[in-house]
């Protein structure tokens, strides 16, 4: 699952994977373009495998070095500030 929880989040998450356009201005447009955002992301996570998102997302700062593997514990996640992002496989 991919997730950015607020207006901060949402626009580093969409210029992480080079999508500018779908930044949002607002929580109202944010919760108006649920759909079309899930569609969006759906389809670039589906251009690479897990591990290489794992480390895309791990380069771009949005998970600490020291989560990693197939072992990721969800609550250490929950506990980062910015990680609102989280991968499952």
């Amino acid at each position: 699952m991919i997730a950015a929880s607020n207006l901060t989040q949402q626009k580093r998450l969409w210029t992480a994977l080079g999508r500018e356009d779908m930044i949002k201005q607002n929580n109202n447009q944010r919760l108006d373009s649920h759909a079309e955002e899930a569609q969006v992301i759906a389809e670039i996570i589906s251009t690479m495998t897990a591990d290489y998102w794992e480390a895309f997302y791990r380069n771009a700062g949005f998970l600490p070095h020291a989560l990693g593997g197939s072992k990721r514990h969800l609550m250490t996640l929950m506990s980062i500030p910015e990680a609102s992002c989280t991968l499952s496989r």
